[in-house]
């Protein structure tokens, strides 16, 4: 019995590996994902050293710029829903993308402390794209995703997504350690601001909605 449960796993794995690699709309955003969160992480391992170490902050203030750093992200979930009406879920979708990718260069921006409103600027603006892409692109692919499939897709594209973090925090500690933490921040940002706007060279990036599923798909579906 366990040899046929851990075979049925196995086939269940790999058709969810399958799907997400046949699909150029899910290998797009996989791949998107997996390196955003690669700079992502790895400049947010470094940012309350930075802070600390190289902006000279309190621990109390250090504690404000990363509330207000929160603040973005509640705005961009309550944001989300009214962009994807007003201008399209693709659209909506790769214009937050372009707007929180080079956002994330103004963390690291700051040489001195009276600098401090471009990290908070960077901040607010990143949570505020990621999380509204987010709500977006997941509401998206509940749709696109067949329901029989969807754990084994999500699973698929999470172990990209999510796999990348532990890599980021290492390498963001070697670069901190033989670069510098603020030229490490820099690198790590624009390694996420590369990822998000390589969205624009993809023809997922170029609709105004985002897909219907494959085999209902019709002309609607690639609107530029």
């Amino acid at each position: 019995m366990r040899a046929a449960n851990d075979v049925a796993l196995t086939a269940q794995i790999s058709e969810g590996i399958r799907t997400v690699l046949a699909d150029r709309n899910l290998r797009v955003l996989m791949a998107v994902g997996g390196v955003s969160n690669f700079g992502l992480t790895g400049y947010a391992a470094l940012l309350v050293l930075f802070l600390v170490g190289d902006l000279g902050l309190t621990e109390a203030q250090v504690g404000v710029v990363i509330m207000i750093g929160g603040v973005g992200g509640l705005l961009g979930a309550v944001a989300a829903p009214r962009l994807a009406r007003r201008f399209g879920t693709g659209r909506a979708s790769t214009v937050l993308l372009v707007i929180g990718g080079p956002s994330a260069l103004l963390v690291g921006a700051p040489s001195s402390p009276e600098q401090l409103a471009l990290t908070a600027t960077g901040l607010v603006l990143v949570g505020a794209a990621v999380v509204a892409g987010n709500v977006i692109r997941g509401a998206w692919r509940q749709r696109y995703v067949p329901s029989e499939l969807m754990g084994r897709v999500l699973t698929t594209m999470q172990v990209v997504n999510y796999g990348t973090m532990p890599l980021a925090g290492l390498v963001a500690g070697l670069l901190g350690s033989h670069w510098g933490v603020q030229p490490a921040i820099l690198l790590l940002a624009g390694i996420h601001a590369v990822a998000c706007l390589s969205i624009v060279g993809t023809r997922l990036g170029r609709m105004r909605i985002l897909p219907v599923r494959p085999e209902t798909a019709g002309d609607d579906s690639v609107r530029t």
